[in-house]
C-alpha cells in the first residue's frame, strides 16, 4: 500500500517549485523586452523631418551662394554683372530673380537726372549774384521825326515742362533729404523720378513703400532684399495694368546712408 503521508508534502514542494519557475521566466522575459524595445524616435519610430524648399532652378551663371533656413532667405549671385541679391525662399522663382537682378543693375548704372526746375532756375540766380554794376541797355538816338526806332523784342525764356509734383502713391519718404525731384504731366499722364537720401536701412524703405503702393491698388511683383559691396539693399516693382500706374524703387548703401531711387509713370 503507498505511503500517502509523505505524497501531500512532495506534491505541495512540485506545485511551489513550478510557480516559482514561472514567476522567474516571466521577469526575464519581461527584462528582455525592455532592453530590445527601440527608444522613442529611432528608426523603429522616426520622428518626422521636415522637407526643405526645393531650390528654383537657376539659369546658367547664376549660383546660390548661402541658405538661411531660420530667416528663409537665399544668397544668389550672378557671375555676369556681378550682382548678389538676397531673395526670401518662398518668393524665389525664375522670374522674380531675374526682375530683382535686372533692376539693381539698372539702378546701379543709372544717372540721376536734375529736376528741370533746378536747371532753369539755379544759373540764373548764381549770375546775378556776381554782376555788380550791370551795363544798362544803349538806346538808339531819336531820328529826324523824333520817333526813336523800336528795338527788337527779346526772345522769350524758356519755360520748364509743367511739373506736377509726385502722385499718391509716391509719397516722399518722411524725414528724408531730397536728391532729385521731377514729376512731369504730359497729355494727363505723369511721370519722373525720385531720388533722396535717409538714414533708414533700405528693407525699411522698401516696406514703406510696398505698403503704399498696395494701398493704393497697385500688385507687388518684385519684393526683394540684396546685399551688394556696400552693405543692404532692396528692390521692390509694382503696377496696376488697368490704370497704366507702376513704380520701380531700389535703395542702397552709399556713403553711411540709404540713397532711393524711384521711378513711377501714371497718377
Amino acid at each position: 500500500m503507498a505511503d500517502t503521508t509523505s505524497s501531500g508534502p512532495r506534491r505541495t514542494a512540485i506545485v511551489i517549485a513550478v510557480v516559482l519557475l514561472l514567476l522567474v521566466g516571466l521577469f526575464l522575459a519581461r527584462c528582455h523586452s525592455r532592453e530590445t524595445a527601440p527608444a522613442a524616435g529611432t528608426a523603429a519610430n522616426p520622428a518626422p523631418i521636415p522637407s526643405p524648399t526645393p531650390t528654383p532652378t537657376l539659369r546658367a551663371g547664376l549660383e546660390v551662394v548661402n541658405r538661411d533656413p531660420a530667416a528663409g532667405l537665399l544668397t544668389i549671385h550672378d557671375r555676369g554683372t556681378g550682382e548678389t541679391i538676397q531673395i526670401r525662399t518662398a518668393e524665389a522663382t525664375p522670374e522674380t530673380i531675374e526682375a530683382a537682378i535686372a533692376a539693381q543693375v539698372k539702378a546701379r548704372a543709372r544717372t540721376p537726372t536734375p529736376s528741370p526746375v533746378s536747371q532753369a532756375s539755379a544759373p540764373a540766380a548764381v549770375t546775378l549774384a556776381f554782376v555788380p554794376n550791370p551795363t544798362p541797355t544803349p538806346t538808339s538816338p531819336p531820328t529826324a521825326g523824333g520817333v526813336a526806332p523800336a528795338l527788337p523784342s527779346p526772345s522769350p525764356t524758356p519755360r520748364p515742362p509743367e511739373s506736377s509734383g509726385l502722385p499718391s502713391y509716391v509719397p516722399q519718404y518722411p524725414g528724408a533729404t531730397t536728391v532729385t525731384l521731377s514729376g512731369l504731366s504730359e497729355k494727363g499722364s505723369a511721370h519722373g523720378a525720385y531720388v533722396f537720401t535717409t538714414s533708414d536701412l533700405p528693407d525699411k524703405v522698401g516696406s514703406f513703400y510696398a505698403q503704399k503702393v498696395t494701398e493704393s491698388g497697385l500688385t507687388v511683383i518684385v519684393n526683394v532684399a540684396g546685399t551688394d559691396k556696400n552693405g543692404a539693399t532692396f528692390t521692390l516693382i509694382a503696377e496696376d495694368a488697368a490704370t497704366s500706374r507702376s513704380l520701380s524703387l531700389t535703395a542702397a548703401i552709399e556713403d553711411g546712408r540709404t540713397r532711393g531711387s524711384i521711378e513711377f509713370t501714371g497718377r
